[in-house]
Order: C-alpha cells, then sequence, then structure tokens
C-alpha cells in the first residue's frame, strides 16, 4: 500500500459515516468522533509499521491509547478492507487473524475471535457487505459471505452463505437476496 492508497482508505471510512469527502468536515470529525479516530489511528499504525519507526510508534502509542479510552479491542495488524464502520464505540473485540472484507459495518459489544480447538479452530473470515449487529459472536474459523447480516445477539460458529441473514443462537441462516438492504449506508462502491 503507498501514502495515495491509505489516504483513499482513510477518506472512504470516513465516507461510510457521514456520506461525504468534505474536507471541514473530515477534519473536525477526524480526531474529535472517537469511532473515525480510532479508526485512522488504526490504519496509520499500520502502514508505518515497517516503513517509519518513529511515526509508527506514535500511532501505535495513539492506538493503544484509544482502545483504552474508546473499548475498541482491534490489533493493529488485523487484516480489515475499505470502508469499515464502527456504529458506536464501546467492546468492540477482533481477534488479529480475523480477515474483514469491504463496507463492513461492527456494532457495539461484538466478538469475532477464535476457537481453540475442534474442526474449526482458529478465526473467521468475514466477505463484502456485511453487517455484524450489536452483541453478536463470531468465531472459528468459519467464512462469512458477501451481503450478510448477522442479526443482534447472534451467536455465528458455521460458514454463512452470501446473501443470508443469520438470527438467534444457536444460528438460523434465512437466505435473503437484500439482506444487508439499508443496514450498510454510505456504501464505498466499485471496490468488491
Amino acid at each position: 500500500m503507498n501514502k495515495k492508497q491509505l489516504k483513499q482508505y482513510i477518506l472512504e471510512d470516513f465516507y461510510r459515516y457521514f456520506g461525504t469527502y468534505d474536507k471541514k468536515m473530515y477534519y473536525r470529525y477526524s480526531f474529535t468522533y472517537p469511532n473515525i479516530a480510532f479508526t485512522k489511528a488504526l490504519r496509520l499504525a499500520k502502514y508505518y509499521k515497517d516503513k517509519n519507526k518513529i511515526k509508527y510508534l506514535w500511532y501505535k502509542i495513539l492506538h493503544r491509547r484509544m482502545t483504552t479510552k474508546y473499548g475498541f479491542q482491534i490489533p493493529i495488524e488485523t487484516e480489515i478492507g475499505r470502508g469499515f464502520y464502527l456504529g458506536h464505540h464501546g467492546s468492540v473485540v477482533i481477534n488479529v487473524s480475523s480477515k474483514i472484507g469491504n463496507n463492513v459495518n461492527i456494532g457495539q459489544c461484538v466478538t469475532i475471535g477464535q476457537t481453540n480447538r475442534g474442526p474449526k479452530q482458529g478465526c473467521p473470515t468475514i466477505g463484502n457487505n456485511v453487517f455484524v449487529g450489536p452483541n453478536s459472536v463470531v468465531v472459528g474459523k468459519i467464512t462469512i459471505g458477501d451481503n450478510v447480516l448477522i442479526a443482534p445477539l447472534a451467536y455465528v460458529n458455521m460458514d454463512v452463505p452470501s446473501n443470508s441473514i443469520v438470527l438467534g443462537n444457536p444460528a438460523r441462516i434465512i437466505p435473503r437476496n437484500n439482506a444487508t438492504e439499508k443496514y450498510i449506508q454510505n456504501e464505498i462502491v466499485g471496490i468488491n
């Protein structure tokens, strides 16, 4: 990734919140809006990790401070696609080995984690245009397809095909072509 691509990723994350690339709004909210500030620090720390030790250290400290302050536990090394959206701050835990696609919404109190034993030992891979509702748990070496809505309070430990809604504990999968319609707002198009 080059610096131009990094800037584009950060602006696309911002766009997901407000539906605009307005520079005044960006500079106003990129340091005061917790979700945007955290995501920006996360992306900058990841970018500078192997490029500039001083900037990396600065953004790593900033990332760690925001992790403590806002409750987002998303390691710098986590693979996250473009247009990442954190619905509310507080209690979001994502395992470092998880992979998250483009245009993904994560609600509050969500865990995307690892299973330590059994046939699904490992971490999830989440596709594009996925909504993970509040208090949901997604665990194990599973694949969540594209255009999937994981409802609040769902416990997902199985593969989910694209164009589905997932409900409950144990999870129940309901096929639906427009599963995330009106849930993925301000979608970044042309990146899937």
